[in-house]
């Protein structure tokens, strides 16, 4: 799978965090739109389209699993990854329940990250098909 033109919407409050993902999936040939403000990227979701959403899980106004459900409703295909720092097991089975491709915590490996973003598009594309 050629990863040109794959749009993804990176969601994180923390800035760096923002630039590093957007700086690594562009350097993987993803075209990456950021934002650091959850209220943002609500507004954003209703008018563009994206391949896939990675999502921080706690932020200020929407939380990552907010912006999980406004996602289901807009584009039901659209593959979820939650990233977050205060990961637990039960906020972890609460977003695989809602409809989260993944479920990563911070820090975590790069290249994993990669592997997981080409593997949600992958399953993105097969459920299209069908």
């Amino acid at each position: 799978m050629k990863d040109k033109g794959y749009r993804v919407l990176v969601v994180d409050d923390d800035l760096e965090m923002c630039g590093l993902l957007s700086d690594v999936l562009k350097g993987e040939g993803f075209s990456a739109i950021t934002t650091h403000d959850s209220l943002e990227a609500s507004k954003i979701l209703k008018k563009e389209e994206f391949d896939i959403i990675i999502t921080d899980l706690k932020m200020k106004g929407l939380k990552g699993l907010d912006l999980l459900e406004e996602t289901r409703r807009v584009s039901p295909l659209t593959p979820v990854i939650i990233i977050t720092a205060f990961g637990t097991i039960e906020s972890a089975i609460q977003a695989m329940k809602m409809g989260a491709y993944d479920y990563i915590t911070k820090p975590f490996q790069m290249d994993e990250f990669i592997l997981t973003v080409r593997k949600a598009l992958e399953n993105r594309f097969l459920k299209k098909e069908v």
